[in-house]
């Protein structure tokens, strides 16, 4: 039930607290995730809210009431499992230590994660490889 391919990180989740709302996340390293309830039940990857080949979302929100954060807390891997409750009734989901540290929207977490060109110098591009195909 957890997420659709592997995501690993050097960073483990050393708290859960929850409200109906929102998921925080204390690492490791002392970085707090927050994760609102509509992102983590939108993202769901279990097999009753993804297609089971495309593996594209079926759960769709304009069809379901608002979801709550019934339960959060983690496995004995470190993997965090949410149980949402809604009109509907309950729904479990499992998300991966390393899709929630890539999935957070901290300002230290965006920084980490963005891209530093490395532009080409003239002498890189005179001796790029080549090759025959």
């Amino acid at each position: 039930m957890l997420d659709l391919a592997p995501d690993r990180t050097e960073h483990r989740i050393a708290a859960v607290v929850h409200t109906r709302q929102e998921v925080v996340l204390n690492w490791s390293d002392g970085r707090a995730s927050r994760l609102h309830a509509l992102r983590l039940r939108d993202n769901c990857p279990c097999p009753q809210c993804r297609h089971p080949q495309a593996l594209e979302r079926t759960h769709m929100f304009i069809n379901h009431a608002i979801p709550q954060i019934d339960t959060a807390q983690l496995d004995a891997a470190g993997n965090l499992l949410v149980r949402f409750r809604s009109a509907e009734g309950a729904h479990n989901s499992g998300f991966s230590a390393g899709w929630l540290r890539r999935n957070c929207s901290s300002a230290a977490a965006r920084t980490e994660r963005k891209r530093n060109p490395h532009l080409w110098t003239s002498t890189e591009i005179r001796d790029l490889p080549i090759v025959d195909f």
